[in-house]
C-alpha cells in the first residue's frame, strides 16, 4: 500500500445532511432524485451518502439491447455474493469493482450484455451510475459550510478557504487512466493538483478547486465520488466519547439528547477568557441571557489554565471538535480560588449553588500539606449542609496526594491517558490520605488534551495533568445529573414525571460505579487509579440496555437518613446473564474537628449478601473483586462491592449505620448489573405477593436463614418478622 501526503493537517467532520430522504438532500442544496430510475420502489433500496435509491423494475437496463459504452453500472442482486455467484457474473462478462451494500454491486460491463447478465439468474436490476451520486452533499455547489464543520487550524487551509475554494479528494473508478484524469481536472479553471493517492485498487486525486466549480466534477467520466479532504489534528473530542462509552465516536448521552442543556457547572480556577469563541456571546452580557456564562464573580481577565479547563467541560463553538466540551449544552458560573479557610470555601460554593450550579469543578490545590485543615473542612462543611451538590477536585500532579483533595466529601480525580492510551497512567499523586482513606477515587483522561487557548479568537492548545482530567469527570457528573433530572430513571426513556434532583452523594456513587479498571496500572482498586476510569454509560440505563440500574438515596438530616444501629436493606434479583454485579455507596460525612487526625465522623457500611448466605463487605477486595472474610471499612465514605460472575438469585444489599455521631446520615446507593429490585414482601422473587411468599418467609425465619434478616443487622429476630408482616399486609 502506498499513500502520499501533501503535508496538510486533517480534521474529520460529521455529515449533517445528505443521508436520508430526498427532502433532506434538497435542503442540503443537492439536486438528487432518490428514485431516478423510474420512481416506484423496488424490492430493495440502495443507501448512499447522496440519498436512498429505490430502483423500479421497469427502469432496469436489463431490458435494453446493450449497455452504454464507457459507463459504470450498478447491479441489484437477489441475495449476497458468494464464490459461485461471483464466478457466474464473471462468465457473463461482469467485472465487480465494489460491493455497495444492500445486495448492490458496482460493475464494469463493457464485456457483458443485458442478456448475458440476465441469464445469470441472480441479477434483478441494472442501472447506470448517476452523476448525481458523485458529490458529497456537504460539498454542494454554493452551499454554506455545514454547522457541524469547524474552522481550519492549518494556515494553508485557512488561506484556501478564504479564497472560496475547497480541498477535495476525487476518487476514480477502477482502471481509469490517471494521466487523462489529471488532464481533465487541470482543465477546470482554478484547480490545482496537490496529491495523488493509491491504496490497493483505489485511486484518488487531491485538488484545490473553486467552490463554484465543484459541481463540474460530477460530469467527469472517470470520477466516482468527491468529498472534502479533511484536516485531522490532535483534539479533545475523544474525551467526549472516552468518558461516555469508550467506543470511538459513540456518545450515548448525546444520542439521547443529554449534553448539559439546562445544567450549570460551577468552575473555580484562574480566569476564563470570555472573548474566546468557545464562550463568547457578543449579543448578550454575562448573566441570565448569556449563552454560556451565567456569572463571572470576579474581575474579567484571561489565563491559559482557566480557559482550557472550562473549554474541556463546557466550551461550545457549535462545532463537534476540541472546542466543544463534554457538556457543551451546559452553562457555567465562575470564580477565582478561595482563601484557605473554611468560611471562604463555604462562601464560594454557596454563591455558585445560589447561581444554579450543583456540580463544581476544581483543578487546583496546594502542595504544602496533607493535614485535615480549614480547606478540607470547608469542603466537607459545605457538602454536609448542601447535599445536592458534588465537588470534584484534582489531586496533586506530584507523587502523593495533598490538599484540598484530602477532604472526605469531594470526589478526587487523577489522570489517565486520552485515546488511544486510555489504559495508561498520566498524572496524579497516590494515596492514601494521612489518616488512611482512599484518594484518588476516580480517573479521567488528562494527557495531551486539546481545548480552548486563552488570548486567541478560536485557538486551541494541548495541556496535560489532573487539571485536565477533573473537568472531564465533573462534566460526566453533569451528564448523569441531567439523566436523572430529565427522568430517564428508571425506564431508560426521558419521562418528565420521573424527574428528580439527585444528591451529590448519589452522583458520586454513580460516577464511581461507572468506572472501569485501568489495565495499564497494577492492582484494582489502586492507590493511583482509585476505582478506575469514568465510563458513564456503564451506570446509566437507556431503554434496551443489558445492564440495569437501581438507585436509592436519602439526604442528610432528612427523612430516610440513618442513625446509629439503623439500616436500609434492598432485595435485588440477579439474573443469569454475564453482567457483573456492582454496588457502590457514598455519603457526605459531617466535617471533622479542625484538629482531628482521623477525619471520619459518621460511619456507614456496605454489605451484600449472596443467595448462599455469603457476605461481601464494602471495599474488601482481592484480585480485582470483592472477597469474603474481611472487616467493615471504618474510614471511607465511599464503598463498593464487585462480583464479576454473580450466582443468579436474590441478594440483600445492606447499608448499615455502624456509627452516626453527628445528625442523621444520608447516602447514595447505586446497583448495576442484570438486576431488578424486589418488593420486600415478594419473598420468592416471582413478581407477585401471594400466600406462598408468606409461607416461604415463615420457613426461612424458623430456620434462621440469612434471607429472613430484613433489617440487615446480622440477626434474625422478631423485628424482622414484624417488618415482613407489615410489608406483606401493605402488598409490598
Amino acid at each position: 500500500m502506498h499513500t502520499q501526503s501533501i503535508g496538510l493537517r486533517y480534521r474529520s467532520r460529521p455529515v449533517t445532511c445528505g443521508v436520508g430522504s430526498a427532502i433532506s438532500l434538497v435542503a442540503c442544496g443537492l439536486a438528487v432524485n432518490a428514485t431516478a430510475w423510474g420512481g416506484a420502489a423496488g424490492d430493495s433500496v440502495l443507501h448512499l451518502r447522496t440519498g436512498d435509491v429505490a430502483p423500479a423494475a421497469d427502469s432496469s437496463a436489463l431490458h435494453s439491447p446493450a449497455f452504454a459504452a464507457g459507463v459504470r453500472y450498478v447491479l441489484g442482486l437477489d441475495g449476497p455474493l458468494s464464490p459461485e455467484r461471483r464466478a457466474r457474473l464473471a462468465t457473463a462478462g461482469v467485472k465487480i469493482e465494489d460491493y455497495l451494500g444492500d445486495n448492490f454491486i458496482l460493475a464494469e460491463v463493457s464485456h457483458a450484455t443485458p442478456a448475458s447478465v440476465s441469464a445469470t439468474g441472480i441479477v434483478t436490476w441494472a442501472g447506470a451510475y448517476q452523476n448525481s451520486w458523485k458529490i458529497d452533499p456537504e460539498l454542494s455547489a454554493g452551499a454554506a459550510r455545514p454547522r457541524a464543520a469547524r474552522p481550519f487550524v492549518d494556515a494553508n487551509r485557512q488561506a484556501i478557504e478564504a479564497r472560496s475554494e475547497r480541498v477535495v479528494s476525487v476518487y476514480l473508478f477502477d482502471g481509469e487512466a490517471l494521466n487523462a484524469a489529471l488532464d481533465a481536472l487541470r482543465a477546470i479553471p482554478g484547480t490545482v493538483v496537490l496529491d495523488i493517492d493509491k491504496v490497493e485498487h483505489t485511486q484518488s486525486v487531491v485538488i484545490s478547486i473553486p467552490l463554484a466549480s465543484i459541481g463540474r466534477l460530477a460530469n467527469m467520466a472517470a470520477a466516482r465520488f468527491v468529498e472534502e479532504f479533511q484536516e485531522f489534528t490532535g483534539r479533545d473530542s475523544s474525551a467526549n466519547w472516552v468518558v461516555q462509552s469508550n467506543v470511538p465516536n459513540f456518545s450515548p448521552f448525546y444520542e439521547q439528547g443529554i449534553n448539559g442543556t439546562g445544567q450549570v457547572l460551577g468552575i473555580i480556577d484562574s480566569q476564563i477568557d470570555t472573548n474566546h469563541c468557545a464562550f463568547t456571546d457578543p449579543a448578550h452580557p454575562i448573566g441570565p441571557t448569556h449563552r454560556k456564562i451565567l456569572a463571572y464573580n470576579t474581575t474579567l481577565a484571561a489565563t491559559a489554565h482557566g480557559t482550557h479547563v472550562a473549554g474541556i467541560a463546557v466550551g461550545d463553538t457549535g462545532l463537534f471538535n476540541e472546542q466543544r466540551g463534554i457538556v457543551y449544552g451546559a452553562k457555567i458560573v465562575y470564580n477565582t480560588y478561595p482563601q484557605s479557610n473554611e468560611s471562604s470555601f463555604v462562601s464560594r460554593y454557596t454563591l455558585h449553588n445560589s447561581q444554579g450550579a450543583f456540580v463544581h469543578s476544581n483543578s487546583w490545590g496546594t502542595e504544602a500539606t496533607t493535614a485535615y485543615d480549614g480547606s478540607c473542612r470547608g469542603i466537607d462543611s459545605f457538602s454536609w449542609n448542601n447535599d445536592d451538590n458534588l465537588l470534584v477536585f484534582a489531586v496533586s500532579n506530584g507523587t502523593v496526594i495533598k490538599n484540598p483533595e484530602n477532604a472526605k466529601d469531594c470526589l478526587a480525580v487523577s489522570a489517565s491517558g486520552d485515546a488511544p492510551s486510555q489504559e495508561s497512567f498520566c498524572f496524579g499523586g497516590a494515596g492514601p490520605t494521612s489518616d488512611g482513606r482512599r484518594k484518588p477515587e476516580i480517573m479521567g483522561p488528562g494527557c495531551g488534551i486539546f481545548a480552548a487557548a486563552s488570548g486567541t479568537t478560536c485557538g486551541i492548545q494541548a495541556l496535560s495533568g489532573t487539571s485536565m482530567a477533573t473537568p472531564t469527570v465533573a462534566a460526566a457528573g453533569v451528564l448523569l445529573r441531567e439523566y436523572f433530572t430529565d427522568g430517564f430513571y428508571p425506564s431508560g426513556f426521558a419521562t418528565p414525571a420521573d424527574s428528580f434532583v439527585p444528591t451529590g452523594a448519589l452522583l458520586k456513587a454513580a460516577l464511581v460505579n461507572s468506572a472501569v479498571d485501568v489495565t495499564g496500572i497494577a492492582g484494582f482498586p489502586g492507590l493511583n487509579e482509585g476505582w478506575g476510569r469514568v465510563l458513564a454509560d456503564n451506570v446509566a440505563y437507556f431503554g434496551g440496555d443489558a445492564r440495569h440500574l437501581i438507585i436509592h438515596e436519602a439526604r442528610n438530616n432528612k427523612p430516610g437518613a440513618l442513625s446509629t444501629g439503623g439500616a436500609v436493606v434492598l432485595r435485588v434479583k440477579v439474573g443469569a446473564s454475564a453482567q457483573s454485579l456492582k454496588v457502590t455507596m457514598a455519603y457526605h460525612d459531617a466535617p471533622a474537628a479542625i484538629n482531628a487526625v482521623n477525619a471520619t465522623v459518621n460511619d456507614l457500611d456496605l454489605k451484600v449478601v449472596a443467595p448462599s448466605g455469603v457476605s461481601y463487605l464494602g471495599n474488601d477486595f482481592a484480585n480485582g473483586e470483592s472477597t469474603t472474610g474481611g472487616s467493615p471499612d471504618a474510614k471511607n465514605n465511599l464503598e463498593q462491592v464487585l462480583v464479576s460472575v454473580p450466582t443468579p438469585g436474590i441478594y440483600s444489599v445492606v447499608v448499615a449505620a455502624t456509627g452516626v455521631n453527628a445528625g442523621t446520615q444520608g447516602y447514595g446507593l447505586v446497583v448495576t448489573g442484570d438486576v431488578a429490585e424486589l418488593c420486600p414482601a415478594d419473598f420468592d422473587g416471582d413478581g407477585f405477593v401471594t400466600g406462598d411468599d408468606y409461607d416461604f418467609y415463615v420457613v426461612a425465619f424458623e430456620n434462621g436463614d440469612v434471607a429472613a434478616d430484613l433489617n440487615g443487622d446480622g440477626f434474625v429476630t422478631g423485628d424482622d418478622f414484624d417488618a415482613y408482616t407489615n410489608a406483606f399486609e401493605a402488598g409490598c
